[in-house]
Parts: structure tokens; sequence; C-alpha cells
């Protein structure tokens, strides 16, 4: 059965999405040889090309990410959201450029919306957990820690960093049981040890 004609892409759309696809593979190209400048150009091109595909938007914010402009990067996530509202790793995406950028309440406004849309990620928990001991909010780090490793109990990460919203805390106890716990999940990651204040 053939498809109606108004569903099928003219040659030209069809042309252009190549074209997009060609610019995009440049820009990956550039960006895993940490080019980032070139590759904010490539995806411009594919942008261009194709300015309703979200990936684009994705891959030049990150982009910008390793260029250290912030609101570039913003701006191209608000962009993509704008297509894709409903997008939960697009949210935790943009919560980790606001994180970057060091505006740690807005990337937890972020990292709660991508939460809100899917509660089932825990590297979700695990990225809203680190911006809120940046906060000194360390009992929220911790709940979302607990999640994350609810979520995912072989994250040797997960432990590492409740095990520091643990030793912020001055609880030590928890603090060395978690550092053990990730250590024994991952020992090749060599976590920095609990630091026990001197009792002199």
């Amino acid at each position: 059965m053939s498809l109606p004609t108004e569903s099928l892409p003219t040659e030209e759309e069809e042309t252009g999405a190549e074209k997009a696809i060609f610019y995009r593979d440049s820009g990956d190209e550039h960006f895993r040889a940490k080019k980032y400048d070139l590759a904010v150009l490539d995806y411009t091109e594919a942008l261009k090309l194709d300015p309703q595909c979200v990936f684009y938007y994705y891959d030049r914010a990150w982009s910008y990410l390793g260029l250290d402009e912030y609101e570039l990067a913003l701006a191209d996530f608000n962009a993509a959201l704008k297509i894709r509202p409903d997008n939960s790793f697009l949210f935790n995406c943009r919560g980790n450029a606001h994180f970057m950028k060091k505006d740690y309440e807005s990337a937890i406004r972020d990292f709660t919306i991508a939460i809100d849309l899917n509660p089932y990620m825990p590297d979700y928990f695990d990225d809203r957990g680190y911006a809120f001991c940046l906060v000194k909010e360390y009992d929220f780090a911790i709940m979302d820690y607990n999640k994350a490793i609810e979520l995912d109990d072989k994250n040797a990460l997960y432990y590492n960093n409740r095990g520091y919203a643990y030793e912020q805390k001055g609880d030590y106890d928890r603090a060395e049981e978690d550092h053990k716990k990730s250590m024994l999940l991952a020992p090749e990651k060599n976590f920095d040890p609990v630091v026990r204040p001197s009792s002199g």
C-alpha cells in the first residue's frame, strides 16, 4: 500500500535533511576532538537546513558548554525545549548547563522538572543531589542519593556522593560505609577517602 503523496518529502526537503546529517556528522567528529568552535559551526549549518531538529540544538548546546559559553548553551536548550517541552532529558541537560554556570538554584529547578517528568532515572536524582550539596542542603542531597541508589544499587558514584554528603554533615561512620561500598563496586575509580577531623 502506497503512502499518500502529501506524506512524502519533496526532493528539496530530502536533500536538505541529508545535508544536515552530513554537517551533524562533521560536528560530532569535531566535538569528539574537542574542537568545539568548529563543532558549533557545523551544528549551526545543520540547523539552517533543519531548524526543527532537537538533536542539533542539543549538540550545539554541549559544544557551547565546551567553550564556557553558558548563555548560548542555555539558549539552545531553551530552543530545544520549545520543540519538545515534555522531554525530561532536555530539562536535565539544561539543569547541567545551569550547574556548570554555578547557578545551582536554577539547576535544582530544572532537575526537579526532569524528575517530575520521569521519576525513574537515577542520574536525575544524583545530579540534583550534587546541586543540593553545593548549596549545603545535605539532608535533601541524601534523600536524592537514597532514591538514586534505590533505582540503581550497583552504581558506585551514587554511594560515593552520598558518602560525601554524610561527611559534610559530620556523620563519618555512614560516610565511611558508603566509601567502602563505592570502592567495592568500582575499585578502579580511586574515590577520595573520608577525612575525619583531627582530634588534636
